[in-house]
């Protein structure tokens, strides 16, 4: 199992490396909208030991990623893929899309398998999941429309293209935008789009989708259908929930548990403020 550190630790890395390092002189200005990773790439250039941190990440000099991530730092280009791919096992990839000022979530252990060469040519995890959710709900179009994405962008990381190289024709599948990934971060995990079912153990042992998983997804499906409220709020209002926290760890016992019965539960938290006031409470002891 892949163990991630801490962002490798940047406040401890620029302590051992940047013996002159001074706090207020600042060559990239810090900002509330920050993702962890840029805050981290920041502390390292302020720190002027930026070459240096990226090496320690395992980016080579002279290379199409330092490159990248300099002009990154500098907010000239979005961030990509390719880099937050090849740094997966260094960075935790959801660090690349939330900010600092929003709650990071627990990274997602996996055993690396491939190398950057797969990213156009199989599905992550998040590819599967984005999929069943578009053919649960009535395709890209219906699914883009319940989470606020433009559909065209959203079907771009359902469908396949064919792409005409040299040798042979090859299947490949646009990668996420950042809206995309931030669209669906409370429903899918922002690490899983950079995961393969393969690196996640246990995974061709169940179906596409895990029982919590299957309640992150219709839960707030049948909260947004009964309330009113967009898929979106919808996820974010059950996965902040007493009753979330509540279900978690708890994959045996939920096995026969209606989903409809979770709704009830959730419903009794926001109604009585606390899930332990709904009879179908009992179902999770």
């Amino acid at each position: 199992m892949n163990e991630l550190t801490e962002l490798t630790g940047v406040d401890e890395f620029i302590a051992r490396v940047s013996k002159n390092y001074k706090p207020k002189e600042k060559l990239a200005e810090f900002s509330d909208d920050d993702t962890y990773a840029l805050r981290d790439l920041k502390k390292a250039m302020n720190a002027k030991c930026f070459g240096k941190y990226l090496s320690f990440l395992g980016v080579a000099p002279n290379t199409q990623h330092r490159l990248a991530l300099y002009h990154y730092v500098h907010r000239s280009y979005d961030v990509q893929s390719t880099y937050v791919f090849a740094l997966r096992e260094k960075i935790q990839p959801s660090k690349w899309y939330l900010r600092i000022t929003e709650e990071l979530p627990g990274p997602v252990f996996f055993t690396p398998k491939f190398t950057e060469d797969v990213l156009f040519e199989k599905e992550s995890v998040a590819h599967i999941k984005i999929r069943e959710m578009a053919n649960q709900y009535g395709g890209a179009s219906a699914l883009a429309s319940m989470y606020g994405v433009e559909a065209s962008v959203l079907r771009n990381a359902i469908s396949w293209r064919i792409f005409k190289g040299t040798e042979e024709k090859r299947r490949f599948r646009a990668l996420p935008q950042t809206s995309i990934i931030r669209a669906f971060m409370k429903t899918i995990h922002p690490d899983l789009w950079f995961v393969y079912p393969e690196e996640l153990e246990g995974w061709n042992q169940r179906k596409n989708f895990p029982i919590l998983e299957t309640l992150d997804s219709n839960v707030p499906y049948l909260i947004s259908k009964k309330y009113g409220f967009s898929l979106a709020e919808a996820s974010r209002l059950f996965s902040e929930s007493e009753t979330r926290k509540a279900i978690a760890g708890k994959a045996e016992r939920l096995k026969g548990v209606p989903e409809s019965a979770v709704l009830e539960i959730w419903e009794a938290e926001r109604i009585a403020g606390s899930p332990e006031k709904s009879p179908r409470y009992q179902l999770l002891k």
